[in-house]
């Protein structure tokens, strides 16, 4: 292991210093001890983690696969089996003016060659019932879909072509 630098030794050194003063500002405003300070304050930082967590996911949904879910397969992944803690989807993203898609799209001009892809970010109105999400949902990939196609020349070479979600907020 490389050694430290006098810089980053002293940096480590002042946020040192700064986590006892705050520590001991803590006990002393509290009236307790060092152990119950350091306690109280680690509890703190792990509460304010957990909710920037939450929100972040409240806010949208992410593909639990880091290679995306495939996008004409969504619906029925979401009515399978959703985790009991979240909302579906159109659950989650009900109320919003405009729900954003990030994925990506593959192509294969053969079953042997190699893939052709790209990133992608579509918009859509979710619409105020669940039906009426999905229904715009599959017309902007609809869209996605045959403008994609257009512009390779693949014609209607649906098995050759996917596109897959990653995000959705």
């Amino acid at each position: 292991m490389a050694r430290l630098t006098k810089r980053h030794r002293l940096a480590i050194a002042r946020g040192v210093r700064r986590y006892w003063k705050r520590v001991r500002t803590t006990a002393r405003q509290d009236n307790t001890s060092i152990r119950d300070a350091r306690t109280k304050l680690k509890t703190a930082r792990l509460e304010e983690q957990r909710q920037r967590r939450r929100i972040t996911i409240e806010r949208g949904w992410s593909s639990p696969d880091p290679e995306g879910e495939a996008a004409f397969n969504l619906e029925d992944v979401d009515k399978r089996e959703p985790p009991p803690w979240t909302p579906r989807i159109s659950e989650r993203l009900r109320g919003q003016s405009t729900v954003t898609m990030v994925g990506y799209w593959e192509y294969r001009a053969d079953p042997s060659s190699p893939a052709v892809s790209e990133d992608f970010k579509i918009e859509f109105d979710p619409g105020s019932t669940t039906d009426e999400f999905w229904s715009y949902y599959y017309e902007a990939l609809r869209e996605l879909h045959d403008e994609t196609l257009e512009g390779l020349g693949g014609g209607e070479k649906y098995e050759r072509f996917g596109i897959y979600i990653t995000r959705m907020f």
